[in-house]
């Protein structure tokens, strides 16, 4: 099993345009494409699915070169190597998904396990209807307190119902330092793709 972050597709507003990620659509990578069972989660309503599926070599390869794709190396508990931290802090960032508490004593499991559990967040978030963290300007280094007043109470609400304990929250702290101390909150461990995270 690897895992794969992607670009989003589709708005979701009917059957011929179902909110997907890109490539598991075959006719999106190349003709011919056959993709293995996958498993897909988004980022709330940001534009971006991690997946986790089995591929042949050859179509790893394939779907690991496309510009928009990030990959996971396939060994989730080796560490994350000075050569490909900023890489992969770049990668994640680039997605509005907190990446600047990466370091070299991290694996990419940990790494995954933070990106599941602050996507889970966010599909709280757009599941109690208010659509994307991340618009009007917000950015991972946007902090708390400029934050729009509902934006806020939004964001407090989605981390509540979930049980979460949002008094550690201060409006000095950065949208990027408060989606990583909620998600960290997460206690059970999280089974996806076969991989407990």
């Amino acid at each position: 099993m690897r895992f794969y972050l992607m670009p989003a597709v589709g708005d979701g507003l009917s059957q011929e345009t179902i909110r997907r990620a890109k490539y598991v659509d075959g006719d999106l990578l190349r003709a011919g494409w056959t993709l293995a069972p996958y498993l897909a989660m988004d980022y709330g309503l940001e534009p971006v699915f991690l997946v986790a599926t089995t591929l042949s070599g050859s179509d790893h390869t394939l779907l690991a070169g496309q510009a928009d794709v990030t990959s996971v190396p396939a060994n989730l508990d080796a560490t994350v190597t000075a050569g490909a931290l900023t890489t992969v802090q770049n990668a994640l960032e680039a997605l509005n998904l907190p990446a600047q508490w990466v370091t070299t004593a991290h694996t990419y499991r940990q790494v995954v396990g933070v990106v599941i559990r602050v996507s889970l967040l966010a599909q709280r978030f757009h599941g109690k209807g208010f659509g994307r963290l991340f618009d009007g300007g917000v950015t991972l280094s946007t902090t708390i307190g400029s934050l729009p007043q509902q934006k806020l109470n939004n964001l407090n609400t989605a981390a509540q119902s979930l049980g979460f304990d949002t008094s550690g929250v201060t409006g000095g702290m950065t949208i990027r330092q408060a989606l990583k101390l909620l998600g960290d909150q997460w206690t059970p461990a999280i089974l996806f793709g076969g991989e407990l995270f």
